[in-house]
C-alpha cells in the first residue's frame, strides 16, 4: 500500500497540524497549539498482530523485548519506511 495524504484523511481531523518525526510526533490543533508530543514509536504483537504499545510507552521499550514482540520506527532518516506502521500510530493519535 503506497503512503498518501488521501490514506490519512479518514484518520485526521480537519485543521489539525501533524509533524510526524523520525524521533517525535507532534500534533496541533488551531487555537489550542501543540496538543500531544509523542515518540513516533510502535510495538506489535507479531502472533497475535495487535499493537500493544505506542509513543513514549513503545520507545522505552527500546532494547528489552522479546520475541513475539517488536518494535518499529515508521519513520527513518526523515523518511516514511512503513506506511502501515505509520498509519496505524496516527489513527491511535487521534483515538
Amino acid at each position: 500500500m503506497a503512503f498518501s495524504l488521501s490514506t490519512l484523511k479518514h484518520v485526521i481531523q480537519p485543521q489539525v497540524g501533524i509533524e510526524l518525526g523520525t524521533q517525535m510526533t507532534r500534533v496541533s490543533v488551531p487555537g489550542k497549539g501543540v496538543v500531544l508530543t509523542t515518540a513516533t514509536a510502535i510495538v506489535a504483537h507479531e502472533v497475535e498482530k495487535k499493537v500493544v504499545l505506542y509513543g513514549d510507552d513503545a520507545r522505552e521499550m527500546l532494547g528489552k523485548i522479546a520475541v513475539p514482540l517488536q518494535l518499529y520506527l515508521p519513520v527513518r532518516d526523515g523518511q516514511l519506511v512503513d506506511d502501515h506502521r505509520a498509519v496505524q500510530f496516527v489513527r491511535h493519535c487521534f483515538h
